[in-house]
């Protein structure tokens, strides 16, 4: 990742959320350009809960920057990025907008709300962490009437051993345009089909294939690694026993 721009005091979109995943690095384009998709693409309802507006010194141009006490709610889109698609997420902001502006309290956002087939979500929940019940627990969060999306957090959807906002940076890799998911998650179900056959070593040559070395450290695919060489190792000893007692 490329280090930031030098901070020139504004409270823009992409400095906001740099914050909430990693304040030393430059926000990923793909997550900026979801972001402002989500905030201020098709002049949302809701954007004025969250976005002042102001003329350029230029004249030229509107700059928007986020409200103080609004910046929960660039959080939460990050949040629901992670398990959804900009289209959706933007859904569920506006219902919990027109929920608050209606003060009708009941919700009817679910799982099938936030789904998506999107490779990279697929990636998410494959290695990254976000389980099914951190998704279910977003659900929950977002349905309760008293919930406010653009002040209060949504629980993290890398929460782990209790910690409910875990940080976000792990979205950084989520969101690598460098990063083919499709072909990560072929290669790794190849190789888990190969172990399942015993062949472990087609499955180690293929685990090779990985072009990316980001991926590698992830938890799921060192494991698996482990695992194949473990067995590789297993194999070879055997193999050595049995020579000897046959000499």
């Amino acid at each position: 990742m490329a280090a930031r721009n030098k901070d020139d005091g504004s409270r823009t979109i992409r400095r906001i959320a740099s914050g909430f995943i990693n304040p030393q690095c430059e926000l990923p384009k793909k997550i900026h350009d979801s972001l402002n998709n989500i905030f201020i693409k098709g002049k949302t309802p809701y954007a004025e809960k969250v976005l002042s507006e102001r003329v350029s010194d230029s004249g030229k141009k509107s700059l928007y920057e986020v409200k103080r006490g609004s910046e929960n709610a660039i959080y939460n889109a990050l949040c629901l990025l992670c398990i959804s698609e900009t289209r959706k997420v933007k859904s569920v902001f506006t219902e919990n907008y027109t929920r608050q502006i209606e003060k009708t309290w009941s919700y009817s956002v679910n799982a099938s709300d936030l789904s998506s087939s999107y490779d990279l979500h697929l990636a998410a929940t494959s290695f990254f962490g976000v389980t099914q019940a951190n998704i279910s627990v977003i659900i929950d969060t977002l349905q309760k009437p008293e919930f406010d999306l653009f002040k209060e957090k949504l629980p993290s959807p890398f929460a782990e051993y209790g910690d409910r906002h875990a940080h976000l940076e792990r979205i950084q890799l989520l969101f690598d345009v460098d990063i083919d998911w499709r072909e990560v998650i072929d290669i790794i179900s190849k190789v888990e089909e190969l172990e399942s056959e015993k062949q472990f070593e087609k499955g180690l040559d293929k685990l090779f294939e990985l072009r990316h070395q980001s991926c590698k450290k992830l938890k799921p695919i060192k494991q698996l690694e482990t695992r194949i060489k473990s067995q590789l190792n297993e194999n070879k000893e055997a193999l050595n026993y049995l020579k000897k007692i046959l000499v």
